[in-house]
């Protein structure tokens, strides 16, 4: 049996080491090969799934890596615009040294095409989307007796107004009932009016057991030209 003073040096070893390794999982983040142990290739059709279906099944953040693997090949960072159209011509960087490490320095949107165009039309390009990792409790407000209030600030662009979403859904239950039709709502005003900004998310649980939601696009008047549009609420 351990004496007391190995234990508690023990206890304080584990404390240390599980700091060291939360500290470094968060200054150099996590590594995502792409491709897995085949890298990044043309697709040749028995792959297990495609590069993008790999995609929606990770989370990536600020500060993630993604590794490609490769030969006779190259990775390019393109525009939306140009990852539809394979479009090689001026990418936004371009690696060709077969060993290829990314590193996310924002949120959002990135999009990856091969150097080679037929390569890019049989599959070969990937979308990631970064996420914004809100802070826990963030928005949440304690009125005591059970009561809560939770609200996401002004000028919420639309990627981040989603990232509040999964965090809510994840982390308060109490707000799925709610927090589903919101998300249902954000995507289809998303796609009506793309660029919209949301300019308001309430949330509010009573003692009594009430709940109410409610929330509007910022700048839909603007976008539609109309001066009676209506705004958006569930």
């Amino acid at each position: 049996m351990a004496s007391p003073l190995t234990t508690h040096s023990l206890t304080h070893l584990f404390f240390y080491l599980a700091t060291y390794l939360l500290l470094t999982s968060v200054a150099f983040g996590h590594e995502f090969r792409v491709g897995g142990p085949r890298g990044w290739t043309e697709p040749i059709g028995d792959e297990f799934e495609s590069y993008n279906h790999w995609a929606t099944r990770n989370r990536f953040h600020i500060g993630d890596y993604l590794y490609f693997k490769y030969e006779n090949d190259s990775v390019l960072v393109v525009t939306h615009d140009e990852y539809k159209e394979c479009n090689t011509t001026n990418p936004i960087a371009k690696f060709t040294d077969g060993d290829t490490k990314f590193r996310f320095d924002r949120y959002g949107f990135f999009y990856f095409i091969s150097g080679e165009p037929s390569h890019c039309w049989a599959g070969q390009r990937l979308i990631v989307r970064v996420m914004v990792h809100p802070e826990t409790g963030k928005g949440v407000i304690d009125l005591g007796n059970g009561s809560e209030v939770i609200h996401i600030p002004r000028f919420v662009p639309w990627d981040q107004a989603w990232e509040w979403y999964e965090y809510l859904d994840k982390e308060i239950p109490w707000t799925r009932p709610m927090i589903h039709v919101f998300g249902r709502s954000c995507v289809q005003v998303h796609e009506a009016l793309p660029g919209s900004y949301f300019n308001s998310l309430v949330l509010n649980r009573y003692k009594g057991g009430s709940d109410y939601v409610s929330w509007h696009s910022d700048d839909e008047r603007s976008m539609t030209n109309s001066r009676n549009a209506s705004l958006p609420s569930v």
